[in-house]
């Protein structure tokens, strides 16, 4: 059984009473909101990371055993075929992107909306143009879905770009279909668009869900692709940083892996790599059972909601433990100058991320995070039902 574990007082930022504060206006509020979880990490992550603490020396690492590693998982997780070479150990996901980007000199940057806001921020200290690509949204049933359309009269736009794409998305939790990525492939093939894809959640896919490797399908169809993946989400390691970077085109593999020595990474620390291969070796099991316990979160949470709280739409997600919620109904109806994000951080004792992050279009929402054990989100829960009942 995977259980919780109490994170205050371990320097976690997701329980900084400062950021929580800034968030929702309440520094005692409980964390629902930066995405990782406070489930416990696999045993055999933890037992390698005791080991090498008591080793009392902490010199300079080798992990050349980490890219079979992650090979070996990839297998057996997605049926993913790749050899060592082709996994580029890499620092974490939103610096290897940043690193790809400068690959990509003066191309602009297409970037799905709502989207994980770093990567509007690589684009920006990049200095790129950005196109908003938005998302479709049918409220009634609460779901996100690919434009085709609109992502075809971006692309045709003059200028040389890029696609940022997320696969599982976020904020959504959607896990696309095989139809809409041969959507999106196709135009960017169109287009000669190299396609960025971070699929940070995709271990976290639940077992209800088909999810599609984006590798694979870039390797049928002959785009260039380069796809990001890691241990952090999936294996609640995110404090150690470190991912994989893989590549369609073996040339660019080649000139990324000619910048990671260029600027001296020259691979993961003693501890994020221990953790790294602990976890692809052994953590197999665990993520399954953790995959089961997250879709069981995120179906309680949608039923209490329908059943309790009705004028909140609960974004049902395929895979990850966070998603958005939207609260229109509930917006509408605050005090003048109040988001809905300080609403429940104030009323509640509930800090979620505030829609706007993600985009100016989304308002009306929240991130919610139920990586946690079930009766900490059911007294948030409740918490939550009896503040919109008082409004």
């Amino acid at each position: 059984m995977i259980e919780r574990v109490e994170r205050k007082g371990t320097n976690s930022e997701k329980y900084n009473p400062k950021h929580l504060l800034n968030l929702c206006g309440n520094a005692n509020a409980e964390p629902f909101w930066v995405a990782d979880m406070d489930f416990e990490s696999p045993k055999p992550v933890q037992e390698a990371l005791l080991k090498v603490a008591s080793q009392r020396t902490y010199g300079y690492p080798g992990f050349e055993e980490l890219p079979k590693a992650f090979c070996d998982f990839a297998k057996k997780r997605h049926n993913l075929d790749l050899c060592a070479e082709d996994a580029i150990v890499s620092p974490g996901i939103l610096t290897s992107i940043s690193i790809v980007t400068q690959m990509y000199p003066d191309y602009e940057i297409i970037i799905p909306k709502p989207a994980y806001r770093p990567f509007v921020a690589i684009a920006e200290n990049h200095n790129r143009k950005i196109h908003h690509w938005a998302l479709s949204y049918d409220r009634e049933n609460a779901r996100f879905s690919l434009d085709l359309a609109e992502l075809e009269r971006i692309a045709a736009l003059p200028g040389k770009k890029m696609l940022s794409f997320c696969s599982p998305h976020n904020p959504s939790g959607r896990v696309w279909t095989r139809e809409e990525l041969l959507g999106v492939i196709a135009i960017c093939k169109k287009h000669d668009m190299p396609i960025l894809c971070d699929e940070i959640h995709a271990d976290l896919a639940y077992k209800s869900a088909v999810e599609i490797p984006f590798l694979a399908l870039a390797h049928e169809c002959g785009i260039n692709a380069i796809c990001f993946m890691a241990p952090s989400k999936t294996f609640n390691i995110a404090g150690e940083h470190m991912s994989v970077t893989l590549f369609t085109d073996p040339a660019l593999r080649d000139e990324f892996a000619k910048r990671l020595h260029q600027i001296h990474f020259e691979g993961p620390s003693l501890f994020s790599g221990t953790a790294a291969l602990a976890a692809y070796q052994g953590g197999y099991d665990w993520l399954m059972e953790l995959v089961d316990m997250l879709e069981s979160n995120a179906k309680f949470v949608c039923s209490y909601m329908k059943a309790e709280i009705p004028k909140m739409r609960f974004v049902m997600p395929q895979a990850s433990f966070i998603t958005f919620v939207d609260c229109r109904d509930i917006r509408e109806r605050l005090p003048q100058g109040m988001d809905v994000s300080h609403f429940f951080g104030t009323k509640a004792d509930v800090a979620m991320n505030y829609g706007l992050w993600f985009g100016d279009a989304y308002e009306d929402f929240v991130r919610f995070n139920f990586g946690t054990d079930r009766s900490h989100i059911e007294a948030a829960l409740e918490r939550m039902a009896k503040a919109v009942r008082q409004l």
